[in-house]
């Protein structure tokens, strides 16, 4: 008797687990607007910036689906309406059309945890987290205020490096973190300008010290960004950021 009671449970587990995920509603995708509406709910979604991450999603609640090359599940996201805005598995999020997402220096950072990417790991390990007000309001005012580089203007080789990823969390945004890229690399990091003449100069770049250098009939000012760098992969733009993440790691 209680081995058919098992097996009825086990069978009902199962039967639901698959009707959460295959009855979940399909979003039909608009390919001219880059967007996905539930014909039930009447929500239109489209992808955040890659900027913003879930924290994490119930597994057991499968909201929707994007059926094309692959079968994607959408999640609902802890502490988040998913009338608002849900995530797949990879934690990639999808909010309602219209949905303003806050800006860094608008979201009151409380926390930012630094986790060190590996090469093909699916996920980035742990390693820190940076708690202190100051060294947290440095990244912030450092990414909302400072004049970045374009990576493209890196010097070329400055390939041998650490890459992590830096989460920052909010208490009033309790649902996603804002992500960023940090590298820390083995040399200093160099970007040359090519400049008439030293007299009345102006550099192009906050945060870095400058040198010149003359190249054949080329004279260049060169600004030295340190070992440690703040990344934006969305605009692809760099930041010096000095020791505030390292002192972490050491």
């Amino acid at each position: 008797m209680r081995s058919k009671l098992l097996c009825a449970s086990l069978t009902l587990v199962l039967l639901l687990s698959f009707l959460t995920g295959c009855g979940a509603t399909k979003l039909k995708y608009d390919a001219s607007a880059g967007s996905y509406t539930n014909k039930k709910t009447g929500v239109t979604y489209v992808h955040a910036e890659e900027y913003y991450e879930a924290v994490g999603v119930l597994p057991d609640r499968v909201t929707a689906r994007i059926a094309n090359d692959a079968d994607v599940k959408l999640y609902e996201i802890k502490g988040a309406d998913p009338t608002q805005m849900i995530a797949t598995e990879n934690l990639e999020i999808f909010c309602a059309e219209g949905t303003v997402m806050p800006k860094l220096w608008e979201m009151d950072v409380n926390c930012v945890y630094v986790g060190q990417v590996i090469e093909g790991a699916t996920m980035d390990n742990a390693i820190a987290t940076v708690n202190a007000v100051e060294d947290m309001n440095a990244l912030v005012e450092l990414y909302q205020n400072a004049v970045p580089f374009p990576e493209s203007e890196m010097l070329d080789g400055m390939q041998s490096r650490t890459r992590y990823n830096l989460r920052f969390a909010s208490a009033s945004y309790p649902a996603f973190y804002y992500r960023l890229t940090y590298w820390h690399f083995d040399s200093d990091v160099l970007v040359y300008e090519v400049i008439e003449t030293q007299e009345g100069f102006t550099p192009r770049y906050s945060g870095a010290e400058v040198t010149f250098e003359q190249d054949g009939n080329e004279l260049c000012a060169v600004y030295n960004f340190g070992k440690n760098i703040i990344y934006d992969r969305v605009l692809r733009e760099c930041y010096a950021v000095g020791d505030t993440v390292q002192k972490y790691l050491s």
